[in-house]
């Protein structure tokens, strides 16, 4: 999702109410930079403080290296209660991402919904103590797919990542869209504008 088209950041049109209210009670952040195109070394970046030729988690064939002090183990040195719950994507026990917390349910495919649900009632049973929670989803990945019982009169279709980036240029100089791109594009940022539609209980 391209900030210039969010409106928490001030696109003209409404175009994710569910991310504007979470932006509304979070930090939100004008700048950010990732380490790494890829999910392994810049998710062991935003754990470790580290560059990735420092934390060595580069390929996927290399965990974070055991020299690498993580953010939920120092979390647990202070006593605070760590959870988190992926949908897999590298971020798994396996690399190594899983030291610190003491329940770590990295369920390959683990789809949004099933997530917060376990995260809500996780957080019930949690919120007389500090606590931690980490939430990863891979559902804001492409192909992003019509819900049919939302679109019920459309056809069921697949837009891409360059399809949505085609879409988004065109809009941006002022070209008129087909119906059924407008769709296309609104179709692209409903994955992750749903998802944040599911915070608001947390």
């Amino acid at each position: 999702m391209r900030a210039d088209h969010l409106s928490v950041y001030g696109y003209e049109r409404l175009t994710t109410p569910n991310i504007d209210a979470f932006a509304s009670k979070a930090i939100v952040f004008d700048n950010a930079y990732s380490t790494s195109n890829w999910t392994l070394p810049s998710h062991t970046s935003i754990f470790s403080s580290q560059y990735p030729i420092i934390h060595n988690a580069t390929t996927i064939e290399t965990a974070i290296s055991q020299d690498s002090v993580l953010l939920a183990e120092v979390l647990q040195e202070n006593g605070f209660s760590n959870t988190a719950f992926t949908g897999g994507a590298f971020v798994t026990k396996e690399y190594g991402f899983a030291r610190g917390f003491e329940s770590f349910d990295d369920v390959h495919g683990l789809r949004a919904e099933e997530m917060f649900s376990n995260a809500i009632n996780w957080v019930d049973s949690a919120s007389d103590k500090k606590f931690f929670l980490f939430l990863h989803s891979v559902q804001p990945h492409d192909p992003y797919k019509k819900k049919q019982e939302i679109f019920e009169k459309e056809p069921y279709d697949i837009i891409t990542d360059s399809k949505a980036l085609e879409l988004f240029e065109r809009e941006s100089s002022d070209q008129n869209l087909t119906a059924q791109q407008k769709l296309d594009l609104f179709n692209y940022s409903f994955t992750s504008e749903r998802i944040f539609g599911k915070v608001e209980p947390l």
